[in-house]
């Protein structure tokens, strides 16, 4: 026979499941305006029912309500093409940035660059063809062509300090690229921690999300989920490859290696090679 107290019992599991479904609510509200926060909700299921002896065998009589799991409302799918349009987006603007100093330094089409100072000089050369003992129209193709290659040293010399912004650009973006590294690895651990204990650890997962979006704006970053050998379900671990580098790797980063801070040379753009 069920207790007395039974229906008293069933309304309180009710009552809490509600007040929980209450608190995650508070907390989606309270965090809608926070960046790289997931919206949550609850799972709940019916308890097991209570078995007794009724006249015709036996019955199963209903025990009330009970959360399961708070789950984070995500797209996976849509995180992974997120995260490939961001590195993207992230090296053509890159790509933008270092060609438009290069455009700065040959200011062309103008009236200064080289191709008018080309065009001034080849107009002084056909002059000179129509009077060579003219010694001023000599002296003008001489400035013409001291005029081009004032052009051609100033373009040079922008064009040489280049490198080493672009150097310096690589070095801090390199830095931030480990920091983060650490920090994703750190979390990784404490998620295999909270996971393998039958947690849901929705905070941490939006904050390794959130690192993993700021990675994904700074290099070409490829994200493979870990998972349990044994059990062969997932660990609540990724692992975090940088153009084939291992960065992340369960709880352990590896910094990229010192020698990609250095850009390649290039004939006429870093210097001489």
């Amino acid at each position: 026979m069920p207790s007395t107290f039974m229906g008293i019992e069933t309304s309180r599991r009710s009552l809490q499941a509600a007040q929980a479904a209450l608190d995650v609510i508070g907390q989606n509200t309270s965090n809608v305006n926070t960046p790289g926060y997931s919206r949550q909700v609850v799972q709940q299921a019916a308890t097991d029912p209570l078995v007794v002896a009724g006249g015709q065998g036996e019955l199963q009589l209903g025990t009330g309500v009970e959360i399961t799991a708070v789950n984070r409302v995500r797209d996976l799918f849509v995180d992974s093409r997120l995260q490939s349009a961001t590195s993207a987006s992230g090296a053509l603007n890159t790509l933008r940035d270092t060609l438009g100093q290069i455009e700065g330094a040959y200011n062309e089409p103008s009236t200064s660059g080289i191709g008018a100072q080309m065009t001034a000089l080849f107009s002084s050369f056909s002059s000179l063809s129509s009077n060579p003992e003219s010694s001023a129209v000599r002296a003008t193709v001489r400035n013409q062509a001291a005029g081009v290659v004032e052009a051609f040293h100033s373009v040079a010399n922008q064009l040489n300090q280049i490198s080493p912004q672009i150097a310096s650009q690589v070095r801090t973006k390199v830095n931030q690229v480990n920091a983060l590294g650490t920090q994703v690895a750190a979390l990784n651990d404490e998620i295999r921690l909270s996971v393998a204990a039958g947690g849901s650890p929705n905070d941490l997962l939006d904050k390794r999300g959130t690192l993993l979006s700021q990675l994904s704006t700074l290099a070409d970053i490829q994200i493979i989920n870990g998972f349990n050998s044994q059990t062969g379900k997932s660990n609540g671990e990724v692992n975090v490859n940088v153009g084939g580098f291992g960065l992340v790797q369960g709880s352990a980063s590896s910094p990229l290696p010192g020698n990609l801070t250095t850009p390649p040379a290039a004939p006429g753009l870093y210097g001489k090679t």
